[in-house]
C-alpha cells in the first residue's frame, strides 16, 4: 500500500544531542575542504528529494489555475503557488545529502505523476516534470549557493515552464 508521506522521520535521535559549535571549534585553522562533517548535520533526504518536495508541494494551485477562465486570476494563482514554494524552506537549516549523477525520483499519486533526475553533479542540476489534471510543470533547477563568512545566499538560476 503506497501512501504519501506527510512528515519527515525524526531528524536526530533524541538521545544524541548535536552541537554545531563544538564541531566548528575543532575546525579553526584547518582546511575545511578536507574535513569530513558529521552525518548529524544532514537532513535525511537527498538534495534531489528535498528540491522536488518543494516543487510538488501545493500543486492544487496549478490545478485551480488550469480550471480558471479569467487570465488575471490564473496569473494570480500561479503567483501564489510560486510564493508558497519559497516558504517551505523557512525552517530547513540542515544540509541534504548530495545527489548522485543519474539519481532518479518518481512519485505517482491519484492527482499527479512526477519524475525527476539529477542530470549533472558539478554543477548540481536537477530536472523534473510533473503531469497533473490540466497542466504540465517542467523545471530545470540550477541552485547557486554563496557563502561569504557571515551569511549564506541561495539562488536558483534554472527555469520553470507551466503549461495549462
Amino acid at each position: 500500500m503506497n501512501r504519501e508521506r506527510i512528515a519527515l522521520p525524526c531528524l536526530n535521535a533524541p538521545d544524541q544531542p548535536f552541537r554545531l559549535w563544538t564541531v566548528l571549534k575543532e575546525l579553526i585553522g584547518k582546511d575545511i575542504s578536507r574535513v569530513s562533517m558529521p552525518v548529524q548535520i544532514n537532513c535525511p533526504l537527498s538534495g534531489l528529494q528535498l528540491t522536488i518536495e518543494r516543487e510538488a508541494h501545493n500543486l492544487e494551485f496549478i490545478t485551480k489555475a488550469s480550471q480558471e477562465t479569467d487570465s488575471l486570476k490564473r496569473l494570480a494563482t500561479i503567483a501564489v503557488f510560486s510564493v508558497v514554494r519559497s516558504i517551505l524552506f523557512k525552517d530547513r537549516v540542515m544540509k541534504p545529502f548530495n545527489s548522485l549523477l543519474g539519481e532518479t525520483y518518481e512519485l505517482v499519486t491519484p492527482t499527479y505523476r512526477l519524475i525527476a533526475e539529477q542530470v549533472s553533479h558539478h554543477p548540481p542540476i536537477s530536472a523534473c516534470i510533473i503531469q497533473g489534471d490540466g497542466y504540465i510543470f517542467e523545471q530545470c533547477l540550477l541552485p547557486k549557493i554563496k557563502f561569504n563568512g557571515r551569511s549564506i545566499a541561495a539562488e536558483d538560476e534554472g527555469n520553470c515552464i507551466i503549461t495549462l
